[in-house]
């Protein structure tokens, strides 16, 4: 008869330890863009998302007055 297998697996570090050996890589505070500094970033992310789907609808309108 086998034993049961350990569904978790043990951790190859002490809890709240973190490691910045070779094999770790640090990670770097992620810069924010312009409209972020300047609007804060849940504003810019609205206005790059209305910058988006003014292209496409800006986009849609050529393509149907010049191609159809």
């Amino acid at each position: 008869m086998t034993a049961p297998e350990d569904p978790q697996p043990e951790p190859t570090a002490p809890v709240g330890v973190t490691g910045t050996g070779a094999g770790t890589p640090k990670r770097r505070k992620k810069k924010q863009g312009r409209l972020a500094r300047r609007f804060g970033p849940r504003t810019a992310g609205a206005i790059e998302w209305a910058v988006v789907i003014g292209g496409a609808i800006l986009l849609a309108v050529i393509v149907k007055v010049f191609l159809v």
